[in-house]
């Protein structure tokens, strides 16, 4: 597996990291239990934001590499 294709999966996973602990956390919220984790929800939705930019920024690099 090359560098930029490992970057690649790196960056799907923490993407997909990021969606499961903001669904954790609403579901957490919903069930009347999440009050102490409004942060980590909110970093997880601040956290997926930056990651789709860099995503975008990394695909528009990978294709002139």
């Amino acid at each position: 597996m090359s560098l930029k294709k490992f970057h690649l999966f790196f960056i799907i996973t923490s993407l997909s990291l990021m969606v499961f602990i903001g669904g954790w956390v609403a579901y957490q919220f919903q069930m009347g239990m999440g009050k102490d984790w409004i942060g980590t929800g909110v970093t997880a939705v601040v956290g997926f934001i930056i990651g789709l930019i860099y995503a975008n920024w990394f695909r528009v690099k990978y294709k002139s590499l």
